[in-house]
């Protein structure tokens, strides 16, 4: 009988037990959503806090370091005009140079003989045109006497005309060949540095649509002009005047100043880049060629 008991009173606990349970999972969930909402109406009635800072005036100018190119002011290779055997160079690498200095001399004597014979058909047709105009007055003189017709005054007029006609021919086919003579001299274009002497003498050289050879490359050295391709994201801040220093990555505390002087206008479309270009002086800090840091 108590065994009976015992047994009945553990299920009534466990019975309760269950009850309790159910009843806490039913409303649990919604003690929470109770919850919320008291803290959703505590934080609605409440002050809001938010961050804040002193303002102040933005940044004057802004530094933006990019890679760029150093790159002689002018520079140009030098071909010949003329045909024929380089007979000396007088000027070799490093040599400093002048605007219209002699650098080399180029050997063609079938110029000069074309020259000659130039001159000698000059000559001829001068003197032709002396005899080729008496006639035509003579004839005309006959024509107003009756003793010629129009029509030979006429020829000979026209033999006149084409006589004089020859002889300014003749004299501009000397001065081109004493152009083309003058070609055999290579000058420098402007002044500058000699960095290339690419023909020794004796070699065979000629203007550059025919297949001849460079002879020198000349540059100008004494200014650089350094390019920069700016991105996008600054392009529209630099502007004609806009400060510059530019260095070498191996000494970057030698600075060179100065100032963007020429500036594309547009973005490439492969890099969405602008084109400007940097003035500096020339020197031993910033070498032509060098790849430097602006």
């Amino acid at each position: 009988m108590t065994t009976t008991k015992a047994s009945g009173w553990k299920t009534m606990v466990a019975i309760v037990a269950v009850i309790t349970a159910a009843i806490g999972v039913g409303m649990g969930p919604k003690l929470e959503q109770r919850d919320a909402r008291a803290r959703a109406a505590l934080a609605a009635t409440s002050p809001r806090r938010v961050r804040v800072a002193e303002v102040r005036p933005g940044d004057a100018s802004i530094d933006v370091t990019l890679p760029g190119t150093a790159t002689p002011m002018r520079s140009s290779v030098l071909y010949s005009k003329a045909t024929g055997f380089v007979r000396e160079n007088l000027v070799d690498i490093g040599d400093r140079v002048t605007e219209g200095q002699v650098l080399a001399v180029i050997d063609a004597p079938e110029t000069s003989e074309e020259i000659r014979l130039a001159k000698a058909r000059l000559a001829e047709a001068r003197a032709n045109v002396g005899l080729v105009a008496a006639t035509s007055d003579r004839v005309h003189s006959l024509t107003r006497s009756g003793a010629a017709s129009q029509q030979e005054a006429d020829d000979a007029q026209a033999q006149s005309n084409s006589a004089s006609a020859l002889v300014a021919t003749r004299r501009a086919e000397v001065r081109r060949l004493q152009a083309l003579r003058g070609y055999q001299k290579i000058v420098a274009p402007f002044a500058g540095v000699v960095t290339r002497r690419l023909v020794d003498p004796g070699a065979l050289v000629g203007p550059a649509s025919a297949g001849g050879v460079a002879m020198f490359e000349i540059a100008a050295i004494d200014e650089l002009r350094v390019l920069v391709d700016v991105p996008d994201a600054h392009a529209a801040d630099v502007g004609l005047g806009v400060a510059a220093h530019v260095y070498s990555p191996r000494d970057p505390a030698r600075k060179v100043e100065g100032a963007v002087s020429r500036t594309s206008g547009v973005l490439e479309e492969a890099t969405r880049t602008l084109r400007i270009e940097v003035f500096v002086a020339g020197g031993d800090v910033v070498l032509p060629g060098a790849f430097v840091y602006v």
